[in-house]
């Protein structure tokens, strides 16, 4: 009771019974039981130990007993309501602590952010040092400028170089005074599509002027380029194409002044595209190649395979030859004849050179139209011809002629030797023969034979029969 009432600070009792006094007086949590059992009385039911069935049923019971309502009951009558673990202080010392734990880790957390923060920025400057160096070293041009106001924020060393403008002087002046294609509204139209996000980026070209007036041709990469942490920018890179201008226009000078032969050349001029299969398709051919073929340019074009239109005319070179100087790009030449609708004679006169262009095969081909020289040269054939008739009858006549000139040579001499001089006067020399029959006495060259080819004449002497020549 004095320790209840507070007249003690501390006793050594039973505990059972002094927590059965606090709970009847309801003073059980103004006592707390501290350090360890002086000493401890063991309770227990004694049983013969060969029972196993009977100390079995115990210890379920037991065990059933423990933690079930009636436990509690009989807890609580004895020693009241356990304390709790979570005492109001052991709460509030707990709490206390974990916050100053937390200050603790926040204030390290917190530090380390700072650096890791002081490291990063420190490292995007550095590597945005090293881009700005690579800018300025790059021979592109590159103008950076803002999307509301247009005015440049950033132009890099070839910019500077290409526009003549300082760098204090660009910050203050936007891509339209050095832009006079374009008006404010036209170049706003244009990048509407880089800012809505229509289009990633936009190529087209343009001028710059210089700032001595010179305008100099350029190709432009704009694109609109934004972040989380910074508003967004417009980025062109920017290229001078001065040589690439200057190139097109002498291309466009040469391709005209090509044109202008290839359209009014007497010449037909055609190129042909060569498949696989060797087949031959024409892609594009000029005026005179048309009006030799006597078709249409639409027929030509449409043909598959244009040599079924012509007729080869004593090829210098063998089809196998021919597509074996195609594949080793090797020039060939030799005639051949369209086949005309009109059927109309003709000769053509080709030469032919075979590249290879992006894997492609073509054939560039000059046709001249040789038929009034072909005809002239069969004129002049034929006439040649008839002139070397001429001269061998000629030749054989005075060779007869001469028989008689020398007075030692007999009859029989001179009519055998007129025989001798007849086949060399003939039209086919190497196989004619001759025979004189005079009188019953026959007079033979070398080489002579019947056969069912020969002509034969009478000779006659005053009227009279006398003999034949065979």
């Amino acid at each position: 009771i004095m320790l209840l009432s507070g007249h003690i600070d501390a006793i050594v009792y039973p505990e059972p019974v002094l927590m059965r006094t606090a709970t009847d007086l309801r003073l059980q949590n103004t006592i707390k039981t501290v350090g360890k059992p002086m000493l401890e009385v063991k309770r227990g039911i004694a049983v013969r130990k060969d029972n196993l069935e009977l100390q079995g049923l115990l210890e379920k019971a037991v065990e059933k007993c423990i933690g079930s309502d009636k436990h509690k009951v009989i807890y609580q009558k004895w020693y009241g309501n356990p304390i709790p673990f979570w005492t109001a202080r052991r709460v509030g010392f707990t709490s206390l602590s974990l916050l100053v734990v937390s200050i603790l880790l926040m204030g390290i957390w917190k530090h380390k952010s700072v650096l890791r923060i002081n490291r990063k920025l420190l490292n995007s400057e550095k590597d945005l040092s090293n881009f700005k160096q690579t800018l300025d070293n790059t021979f592109d041009c590159v103008f950076m400028f803002e999307p509301d106001t247009l005015k440049f924020t950033y132009i890099n060393k070839g910019a500077l170089e290409q526009v003549g403008y300082s760098y204090d002087e660009l910050l203050n002046m936007t891509p339209l005074d050095i832009k006079p294609a374009f008006t404010g509204d036209l170049f706003r139209e244009m990048v509407a599509p880089l800012l809505d996000g229509t289009k990633p980026y936009h190529t087209f070209e343009t001028v710059h002027r210089h700032k001595n007036g010179n305008d100099i041709p350029v190709e432009i990469v704009l694109q609109f380029i934004s972040s989380t942490y910074e508003r967004g920018k417009f980025v062109a890179i920017v290229r001078d194409i001065t040589a690439r201008k200057i190139a097109e226009e002498k291309i466009r000078e040469s391709d005209l002044r090509y044109r202008t032969v290839f359209e009014n050349s007497k010449d037909g001029i055609s190129i042909y595209e060569r498949a696989e299969t060797s087949e031959r398709r024409l892609i594009d051919c000029n005026p005179s190649y048309v009006r030799m073929s006597g078709r249409t340019r639409e027929e030509l074009l449409a043909a598959e395979d244009i040599r079924t239109m012509q007729a080869t005319e004593n090829p210098e070179f063998d089809t196998a030859a021919i597509q074996q100087k195609i594949v080793n790009e090797q020039p060939y030449w030799g005639t051949f004849s369209w086949r005309r609708p009109d059927g109309k004679e003709n000769y053509i006169e080709y030469e032919a050179v075979p590249l290879k262009i992006a894997g492609n095969t073509y054939i560039y081909v000059i046709d001249r139209d040789i038929t009034a020289r072909k005809k002239a040269d069969d004129e002049l054939r034929e006439l040649a011809h008839d002139l070397g008739e001429r001269v061998k009858e000629q030749k054989c006549l005075y060779n007869i002629s001469k028989l008689d000139e020398r007075p030692e040579v007999g009859l029989d001499e001179i009519i055998q030797g007129v025989a001798d001089n007849i086949p060399p006067g003939w039209h086919y020399p190497d196989i004619t023969c001759a025979m004189i029959t005079i009188n019953g006495k026959e007079y033979k060259t070398a080489n002579f034979k019947e056969t069912d080819w020969k002509q034969s004449s009478d000779i006659y002497s005053q009227g009279a029969r006398i003999g034949s020549l065979t």
